[in-house]
């Protein structure tokens, strides 16, 4: 059996993603606002707090300006929320067997809040594709309750070909 062509492939998700069942409209609302409420930068004792269990994990740590560090990675937590740092610092503990470099740290950071902005993406996309499913029931409706007469499509073609 031979491969399908793009448009094949194209008409084939469109027709799985028109009966698919979606998240009603209002949850995927709420979704985007309680990730974005949440998507504020976390406190500086909050920072200052993750950092120091950065640091305290890692037992034999050597460290050439150790206030530096400390300060380079409280610059980077501070700019995130509190749960994407927690989740950084967890992942980072777990994971690497030195102390990171404010980039790695900064890196894990980025990593993490794509995981939690991805839920927003995909809630905007569910709420795009409820409204495409309403107008294509109003068209629909529309059809059906306003019939186009023969009469109507010969005014249309000829308006064309003037």
């Amino acid at each position: 059996m031979g491969q399908l062509s793009k448009i094949e492939n194209l008409a084939l998700h469109r027709e799985s993603l028109d009966r698919a069942k979606l998240i009603p409209a209002p949850a995927c609302k709420a979704i985007i606002a309680e990730i974005e409420a949440w998507d504020v930068p976390c406190s500086l004792d909050f920072a200052k707090a993750s950092a120091k269990i950065l640091i305290g994990t890692y037992p034999a740590r050597q460290l050439f300006d150790a206030a530096t560090y400390g300060t380079a990675i409280v610059s980077v937590l501070n700019e995130y929320p509190e749960d994407v740092c927690r989740a950084a610092v967890d992942h980072i503990t777990r994971e690497c067997k030195f102390l990171p470099t404010r980039a790695e740290m900064l890196d894990a950071l980025r990593k993490t809040r794509a995981e939690t902005t991805k839920y927003i993406w995909r809630a905007k996309a569910v709420l795009k594709e409820l409204e495409a499913r309403q107008e294509r029931e109003d068209y629909e409706r529309d059809r059906k309750e306003n019939p186009v007469t023969e009469k109507q499509v010969a005014d249309i073609r000829r308006r064309a070909w003037a």
